[in-house]
């Protein structure tokens, strides 16, 4: 991970002054963080969005200002082929820092930003703006989109969570990328769709310190099998209970089931903590994995 991390984050000299290359005009469009949010010395995934009016390749780069009181820049670089009016996102992990038109850029140089000449973006902004988001990320990858929504209510509690869904498509192939969550939510979701980058990079997320919840009952085996390896139970088949005494002495609150409840039934593997019972099956169970 240290390897990792020094080559994704290479200090480059970005050579001064200017040389414009004629032809080809580049829009730009980008999100930092995830729905707009960043964590603060946190790596954060910055997606921008390049769409040229001709075929092009060359350097993306984003140049910024170190705040040590020597106007120190780190670059980040990363190579592009855009096909002729084709949007082409390009993901780039960046540190969770407050954000401005003062102090980064973007740029991009053809061919190479050592010997290419640099093109101006056309359309869209050069700088990334953003400010570092001091509550909890929760990211949820569900087939229902109101996993967790429950969470929202914190917020009038003095709290600050935000709850949001992933896509497929939005899981990167390298843990650093998801550095900024702290919680990933996956309910009742067919994980072996994920690739197999995508799985491990959840894997190496939760053995940095990311927290992963995995969603029981009927839809447990094909939220948790990809996972097999750090999950806290084994689970074995399911049961329906008809209350959840449990859960309303947790809560303090009476909790009325519409019917029959499916759970999971599974035993915990070695290490795991379990929480709370029903009908002697554990409700939730917690394990220890990497920090």
């Amino acid at each position: 991970m240290v390897a990792l991390l020094i080559v994704a984050t290479l200090s480059l000299s970005i050579p001064a002054g200017n040389v414009y290359a004629d032809g080809a005009k580049i829009g730009i469009q980008s999100e930092m963080g995830y729905q707009g949010k960043i964590k603060h010395d946190k790596w954060n995934p910055l997606k921008l969005t390049l769409t040229s009016d001709r075929d092009i390749s060359g350097d993306v780069v984003v140049q910024i200002q170190n705040y040590n009181g020597f106007g120190y820049q780190t670059s980040y670089v990363q190579q592009v082929d855009l096909p002729k009016d084709t949007p082409k996102e390009v993901v780039i992990g960046i540190p969770g820092a407050v954000l401005n038109k003062d102090n980064n850029q973007i740029l991009f140089y053809e061919g190479s930003y050592t010997k290419g000449k640099q093109i101006p973006f056309a359309t869209g902004k050069n700088y990334v703006q953003a400010s570092p988001y001091q509550g909890a990320l929760i990211a949820v990858l569900s087939d229902d989109p109101d996993t967790m929504n429950f969470m929202n209510v914190l917020n009038g509690k003095g709290n600050s969570v935000n709850v949001f869904p992933l896509k497929n498509d939005s899981i990167p192939s390298d843990g650093m990328l998801l550095n900024g969550l702290d919680v990933i939510v996956i309910n009742n979701f067919a994980s072996d769709t994920l690739s197999e980058p995508q799985r491990k990079a959840i894997t190496d997320w939760v053995n940095s310190g990311g927290t992963l919840i995995l969603a029981g009952g009927a839809g447990y085996t094909k939220t948790a099998a990809p996972f097999a390896d750090i999950t806290p139970v084994v689970a074995d088949g399911t049961t329906t209970v008809n209350s959840l005494a449990e859960l309303e002495k947790l809560g303090g609150k009476p909790l009325k089931l519409d019917g029959a409840f499916t759970i999971s039934t599974a035993k915990a593997v070695e290490g795991a903590q379990i929480g709370i019972e029903a009908d002697g099956q554990p409700l939730f169970a917690s394990k220890a994995y990497g920090q």
